[in-house]
């Protein structure tokens, strides 16, 4: 299924990290790194020992299911008005 545009950008690192809008709880955002080729992780998940992964294609997020579905409990967006500015 297709979720709309990937917004990418690199961070400090020159590593590209990719936000995707909550649309659940409006005014926060996931981040996700790039793991290896078109795969990208959830960067909450990372630091809380799980791995959530969605897919890019021809700069679109695609997936089986919703990219806000199969975080671990733990795992919330971050307001959008944080460290996300940085970046995006």
């Amino acid at each position: 299924m297709d979720y709309g545009t990937a917004n990418i950008r690199f961070n400090e690192f020159q590593q590209s990290v990719l936000k995707y809008n909550s649309q659940r709880i409006p005014g926060t955002a996931y981040t996700f790194k790039k793991s290896f080729g078109d795969s990208y992780q959830c960067l909450s998940c990372i630091q809380l020992g799980q791995r959530r992964t969605i897919t890019v294609k021809n700069g679109r997020i695609v997936a089986r299911k919703n990219p806000e579905d199969g975080h671990h409990l733990n795992c919330i967006p971050i307001a959008e008005d944080t460290r996300l500015n940085r970046f995006f």
